[in-house]
């Protein structure tokens, strides 16, 4: 199972959205947003287009959203347990990762977004995968999203991929 791995796009409209990435979307198995979409309209194509979506609502979300998503969701992909938040009451970047971390338990992946930078590591013994932005907003400057590869209960691929 192949999934693409977004956060932080802060977008009303898939016109925002390179077109290559857009293509992966309709293309993945799945699709997972850790939050910050900003507008209804984007998520409302961005789920059109996906083969399946899971997201969550983030900070900077608007009250549509936040009202339709759940601030942290945990799924199950090909017998892998992931958790995903970005997380909701956003604040400072510090301990973002952590913060994320504590949302969940016995999950295998912890999927998460706010701090638009990239991060692939361990918090706790559990691995973490913040994809960073899309769109490169604020303050990241570059383009990246994440891919990953699930099958028979194992991560098979996890990567970042800059746009």
């Amino acid at each position: 199972m192949k999934v693409v791995i977004l956060s932080d796009t802060h977008l009303s409209s898939m016109e925002g959205l390179d077109r290559r990435l857009i293509e992966l979307v309709k293309k993945a198995d799945a699709v997972i947003h850790a939050g910050d979409y900003t507008e209804l309209g984007f998520f409302e194509e961005l789920k059109e287009i996906s083969n399946s979506f899971y997201g969550v609502c983030g900070n900077m979300d608007s009250y549509e959203l936040k009202d339709r998503l759940e601030p942290a969701l945990t799924i199950e992909l090909e017998g892998v347990r992931i958790g995903i938040t970005h997380p909701i009451e956003g604040g400072p970047p510090l301990w973002t990762r952590k913060r994320a971390r504590g949302k969940f338990e016995g999950v295998d992946l912890v999927i998460y977004g706010h701090t638009h930078f990239p991060d692939e590591s361990y918090e706790d013994g559990i691995l973490c995968f913040n994809p960073g932005s899309a769109t490169g907003a604020f303050p990241a400057f570059r383009k990246t999203y994440g891919v990953l590869e699930v099958k028979g209960g194992e991560i098979k691929k996890l990567k970042v991929v800059k746009l």
